[in-house]
């Protein structure tokens, strides 16, 4: 289950931020607009999505609990994915190692492409039953 967080969790940031700064843009009657938001949502993007920020986060998590947390891996992994398939998107290119700027790199696919789509969810659905499906009796021969 806190794998499942981890994977998420570069999104919830990014989704929380976009919506905390458009609740103060409403409260103090501005108009909200994407281009008053997106400067600054792209940033907490572009930190929530850095190979560099799960390294730390890893490396304190790391020393504070005396060794590797696992679930981890589920944010190092949705970054990855990431990376390759938000071709078009308004986050394109993505900067893997933010805060620097390079390498930035232009995704492969758009993840809402049909296609895609299948796949993903094929192997999520997969994966999901290897790992907690049924268990089948071993059969013997001998």
């Amino acid at each position: 289950m806190a794998g499942l967080f981890f994977g998420v969790f570069p999104d919830l940031i990014f989704v929380g931020a976009a919506l905390l700064m458009s609740i103060n843009m409403f409260a103090r009657s501005r108009e909200i607009s994407r281009q008053r938001l997106f400067p600054v949502v792209r940033r907490v993007y572009a930190v929530s999505h850095s190979l560099i920020t799960v390294a730390v986060f890893g490396i304190i998590t790391a020393i504070v609990t005396g060794g590797f947390y696992f679930p981890i891996l589920g944010w190092l992994l949705h970054i990855l994915l990431d990376i390759y398939t938000h071709k078009g998107s308004p986050v394109e290119p993505q900067f893997p190692l933010y805060p620097l700027t390079y390498p930035a790199i232009k995704g492969y696919i758009w993840w809402r492409n049909p296609y895609f789509l299948v796949v993903n969810w094929a192997a999520i659905i997969a994966l999901y039953l290897l790992m907690n499906g049924p268990k089948l009796p071993i059969i013997s021969w001998g």
